[in-house]
């Protein structure tokens, strides 16, 4: 079995041990540092927290995994009563998680521009800032009127985040952007 595949199988094994409530199980998984700051007792609370916002756990739906350096990142695309929400396991070579991130999973509503935007105002272009391993995807937000214009560069808070920030149906970071090159404002995300 490729590492790849294990690292798979050992992510599932540890979410389905979190949903059955077996922290102690579940907590063998994780590396020493990160049991230093979500130990067993703070695993449980995180997760009674989720259950909490969300609903009762329904199941994984997708599982997706990409080497990166020496680590392997799996996603689970994992479904609740309420909403889907994606676990980001990161293990290490030794086959341990030494990172572990949520955010919103893919949400079945469709997006939808709020009635400020005026399309025909403004273009969209992709583009990346940077080159190499630091190159970061874009998209700039263009007014198609000839001249000199404002610009404004959208930037996020913590933890991984798309170009838009989306949330479920929401994209506030696409909305700031449409609105304001609609007015005319030159508007850079990026992810």
């Amino acid at each position: 079995m490729n590492n790849i595949d294990e690292s798979k199988r050992k992510a599932q094994e540890f979410i389905n041990q979190v949903v059955a409530g077996d922290y102690a199980s579940a907590s063998r998984f994780l590396s020493r540092e990160l049991l230093q700051v979500l130990p067993e007792s703070r695993l449980k609370e995180t997760w009674l927290g989720l259950i909490e916002q969300l609903g009762d756990f329904q199941e994984i739906v997708n599982v997706h995994a990409v080497e990166r350096d020496a680590d392997v990142i799996v996603t689970l695309t994992s479904q609740f009563e309420k909403a889907s929400i994606d676990f980001r396991v990161t293990l290490d070579q030794k086959g341990q998680i030494d990172g572990l991130t949520t955010q919103p999973g893919p949400s079945a509503a469709p997006y939808t521009p709020p009635a400020y935007v005026h399309r025909d105002s403004f273009q969209d272009i992709e583009v990346t800032i940077g080159e190499g391993e630091w190159a970061l995807p874009g998209d700039l937000s263009v007014p198609v009127v000839i001249g000199n214009f404002p610009g404004v560069v959208l930037v996020h808070g913590s933890g991984p985040q798309d170009r838009d920030e989306t949330i479920g149906p929401n994209k506030p970071f696409r909305d700031l952007a449409w609105g304001l090159a609609s007015q005319g404002i030159a508007v850079l995300r990026y992810e």
